[in-house]
């Protein structure tokens, strides 16, 4: 009765028992990991004051404790309870698939970052591509599939792990031969992710480190073990933690400078979600703050780190509400901007 093996059940049989017992562990997580630690630390003025830590990871990220509001789930109720105060809006702004688009740049893979240069949807030319049909004719079905695919293999995943994410994470049901088909699909499709893999993993086998585009080291010791599976996990993570890392660098980067280029009165920082930022901003500066703020995000500085500019450009998603989980899109129009 594992969640993964249930989640399977539940896309084979179709059974009710495999429902019910998955909504009932999500809610009792619910309540023990999220809502009753909410209100032990709420404290009198109804705010929480999570407790961020530089140094809580080894990639970089930023950490939440007491509670972790980073692993908030995006369910609407859960993100609800947190609001804006009378005259502010609640305001998330998420970076839109930065991972995907960073791993393109530090591979160097044309393919892909023609596809984000251009503004195409990575996951229909992905399923595009591996289906072999117009990008026009892809199902929302197929472009989930594709989304798995992609999240999947951009990091070191085999045929059989990619199987077993879809399912688990997607509910994307696919056969072994479905899934080696996709995969290798997907590395034909963009051969210099492979060649990523492969350079990341030479140099942590021959340095036993890898670091971040920023110049933020990963020291992975790991990769000397006489264990295949602990050296193969030191591997994977030679791949997965510069990006990882550079995506905190980014998302720190344009939380200092939108806190430099506010005052208080109209923006607050109250939160990180490791690629998104939230904010309360005054109802009334709305049209004018958000336009900046997209712009500090798309734009970061990065000129203390002597990098070049990025080759894949960065986009954000805004969400505007009265609560976290009741945010709207935030149109940006020729008239706010």
């Amino acid at each position: 009765t594992a969640e993964g093996a249930l989640v399977r059940l539940r896309a084979d049989t179709s059974h009710p028992i495999t429902t019910a017992l998955l909504d009932y562990r999500r809610w009792t997580k619910y309540w023990t990991t999220y809502i009753r630690p909410y209100f032990i630390h709420k404290r009198s003025n109804g705010r929480i004051h999570t407790n961020y830590k530089l140094t809580g990871t080894r990639t970089g990220r930023l950490s939440s404790e007491q509670p972790n509001l980073q692993q908030t789930p995006r369910n609407t109720f859960i993100r609800s309870i947190f609001g804006a105060p009378p005259g502010w809006v609640f305001v998330d702004i998420d970076y839109s698939q930065i991972e995907l688009r960073l791993i393109a740049a530090m591979a160097g893979e044309k393919n892909m970052l023609r596809a984000f240069q251009t503004g195409l949807d990575i996951h229909r030319a992905t399923a595009a591509t591996m289906l072999k049909n117009p990008a026009d004719q892809v199902t929302p079905e197929e472009r989930k599939m594709a989304k798995a695919v992609n999240f999947g293999l951009v990091y070191v995943m085999g045929p059989d792990k990619l199987q077993e994410y879809s399912i688990e994470k997607y509910e994307v049901a696919m056969t072994k031969p479905e899934a080696q088909a996709f995969y290798n699909a997907f590395h034909k499709a963009y051969p210099g992710i492979k060649r990523y893999h492969q350079s990341q993993i030479a140099k942590v086998r021959e340095h036993h480190r890898v670091k971040t585009y920023m110049g933020r080291y990963r020291h992975l010791p790991d990769i000397l073990s006489g264990d295949r599976s602990v050296a193969a996990a030191a591997e994977r993570e030679a791949v997965n933690s510069p990006i990882q890392g550079l995506t905190a660098d980014i998302t720190n980067l344009a939380m200092i400078e939108i806190y430099n280029s506010f005052d208080s009165e109209s923006v607050r920082l109250v939160g990180n979600g490791h690629d998104s930022i939230l904010m309360e901003i005054k109802e009334e500066r709305l049209d004018y703050v958000i336009p900046k703020i997209i712009e500090i995000m798309k734009h970061p500085d990065l000129s203390a780190f002597k990098v070049e500019p990025l080759t894949v450009p960065l986009e954000v998603e805004a969400k505007v509400g009265t609560h976290w989980g009741l945010g709207k899109p935030y149109q940006l129009t020729k008239a706010n901007q």
